[in-house]
């Protein structure tokens, strides 16, 4: 009987770091995540904003135990004039077939 132990990963945080640059009406907008593994694995997945996938596929290396990783940040160009709640939902999954999903919402005003 196979005793190997199954590759696991818990998303500790996502934070969204956020930089506006009103003369050029944009939003940029980096997914940085902290993740504890069981075992060095590579965790895929992509983010969409709005519903909207603007990172696609990627794919990060981890090593056994807690790891923080930054992703390619996103361009939000001319946001809306008035508040609006931006939906973030960040997918991570192991296997390629299992996801889990983190969502957030962000404000952005300019």
């Amino acid at each position: 009987m196979d005793t190997e132990e199954k590759k696991t990963f818990i998303i500790n945080s996502v934070i969204y770091e956020t930089f506006f640059d009103r003369d050029a009406e944009k939003a940029l907008i980096t997914p940085c995540a902290s993740v504890d593994t069981n075992a060095e694995m590579t965790l895929i997945g992509c983010l969409k904003v709005d519903n909207h996938e603007l990172i696609p596929s990627f794919r990060v290396c981890l090593s056994k135990g807690n790891s923080t990783f930054r992703l390619k940040p996103v361009k939000i160009i001319r946001p809306l004039p008035s508040p609006h709640l931006y939906r973030m939902e960040l997918f991570f999954s192991s296997d390629g077939l299992n996801y889990h999903t983190e969502s957030s919402e962000i404000s952005i005003v300019f």
